[in-house]
């Protein structure tokens, strides 16, 4: 108990000490540019932390999805080697255009629109760990 005090006393003495050091860092982590790189990530693991069994759900069920599509697709088209990995990624390839294409059809012509290019990288990302990762 008195090793626990005299922990804190001498934290709060220290603390008292450098006081001004201590200030300009809660300045500098609390500055616009810091609180616009952090508040996002924090919110983003909390909202993840805090579903985990929904985030786990959604991911199962996305992948579980996707295979009924290939299975669909794969009925579609003529048996040929290699059949599998090529509708995978042509499946891929269509899910992340979706983006960019409803993008351009929106969009006004004479503004170029970044935001559906890296829309469609994101998503091409995420659809390829689902589609070939298995969730079990």
């Amino acid at each position: 108990m008195f090793v626990t005090l005299s922990w804190v006393v001498l934290l709060c003495a220290i603390l008292v000490l450098f006081m001004n050091n201590w200030l300009k860092l809660v300045k500098k982590i609390t500055a616009p540019f810091a609180v616009k790189l952090f508040a996002p990530l924090i919110i983003a693991s909390w909202f993840m932390m805090a579903n985990e069994f929904w985030m786990d759900w959604g991911l199962i069920w996305a992948h579980w999805e996707c295979l009924q599509s290939l299975k669909w697709l794969s009925q579609h088209v003529h048996h040929f080697l290699g059949q599998v990995m090529v509708l995978k990624t042509v499946f891929i390839a269509l899910i992340a255009l979706i983006p960019t294409l409803l993008a351009k059809l929106i969009a006004k012509p004479f503004r170029p629109f970044r935001p559906p290019y890296w829309a469609s990288i994101y998503l091409w990302l995420v659809m390829t760990i689902i589609v070939v990762l298995p969730f079990e």
